[in-house]
C-alpha cells in the first residue's frame, strides 16, 4: 500500500466523490481545517478503494462508547481506529488523534 502525503490525502478529502458526498449530506462545501467523523470515514473509504485495501473507520470518543463508521461492501475489512477528545464547544473544535496497539513490555 502506497503512503500518501498530507496534501494528497487532503486532495482526496476535498475533491471528487468525497466532496460530492459531503455537499450532498452536509449541504455545504468541505471545511479543510475541521473534518467531522463522516467526512474522515468517507476519505478513508476512498483512499482504501484507490489502494485496493478494504478499510473502515473506528472512533473512540472521550466519555462515549467507541463506534465504527461502516464501509460499504467487503466483509474482510480492517478497522483504522482514531481518538477524539470530544472537546467541541462554541469556541473549540474536538481534536482527532491516531491510535496504536498497546504493546506488552
Amino acid at each position: 500500500m502506497e503512503t500518501l502525503s498530507i496534501s494528497e490525502l487532503r486532495e482526496i478529502a476535498t475533491t471528487g466523490c468525497v466532496a460530492q458526498r459531503f455537499r450532498q449530506f452536509e449541504g455545504r462545501e468541505v471545511d479543510v481545517n475541521n473534518f467531522n467523523a463522516a467526512h474522515i470515514a468517507a476519505t478513508l473509504e476512498e483512499y482504501a478503494r484507490i489502494q485496493e485495501c478494504p478499510l473502515q473507520l473506528g472512533i473512540c470518543l472521550e466519555d462515549r462508547e467507541p463506534f465504527v463508521q461502516h464501509a460499504a461492501g467487503n466483509n474482510d475489512i480492517q478497522t483504522l481506529w482514531i481518538y477524539n477528545d470530544n472537546a467541541q464547544s462554541t469556541t473549540t473544535m474536538g481534536h482527532y488523534s491516531g491510535m496504536k496497539a498497546k504493546t506488552n513490555r
